[in-house]
């Protein structure tokens, strides 16, 4: 579930960094936009931009694809630090399983649906969650949010038990 939250918390924070008045048109999208466009199809500075993501394009929706696509047009746009952490958010993204994903994915909706008070609520107690040492984190984390190169579990946590669901302190 921390990883899960991780990426969702990933996720908006790439939604935030990405500028609206970045809209201007591209030449790294003008030469390949479709949403059918095969990895070998990509130009060479959207492959270069996309490249965590080179081993899941093929089992990418069309729709995915496009909104990656959009993401490395306005990539030159960014910040170095902004594009440094747009890196590290999609090799993440790309690691988890397709079930973390989906997890990510409905954290995100869930998140965006809250009124600005309950995000405020829920970011201090993610900072809360985030400030405890790695035993304490261990009773919150459900058996499904290990990373999978682990081959241990950890002690089985009430599936309610998040971050969102933690006590404030």
């Amino acid at each position: 579930m921390a990883r899960s939250l991780v990426a969702v918390a990933a996720l908006i924070a790439l939604l935030q960094a990405l500028p609206a008045a970045a809209q201007t048109h591209s030449p790294i999208a003008a030469v390949v936009t479709s949403q059918q466009a095969e990895w070998t199809e990509l130009t060479p500075a959207q492959q270069r931009i996309l490249m965590p993501l080179a081993d899941t394009w093929s089992q990418m929706e069309n729709y995915r694809r496009e909104k990656w696509l959009h993401i490395a047009e306005r990539y030159p746009q960014l910040s170095t630090a902004q594009q440094k952490r747009l890196q590290e958010r999609m090799h993440a993204w790309a690691a988890m399983t397709p079930e973390q994903r989906d997890r990510a994915r409905a954290r995100y909706r869930q998140i965006s649906r809250m009124t600005p008070d309950e995000r405020a609520a829920f970011k201090e107690r993610w900072n809360t969650y985030q400030q405890l040492p790695a035993e304490e984190k261990a009773k919150y984390r459900s058996p499904s949010s290990t990373p999978r190169h682990k081959k241990t579990t950890p002690p089985a946590a009430p599936a309610s038990a998040s971050p969102a669901t933690m006590p404030a302190r």
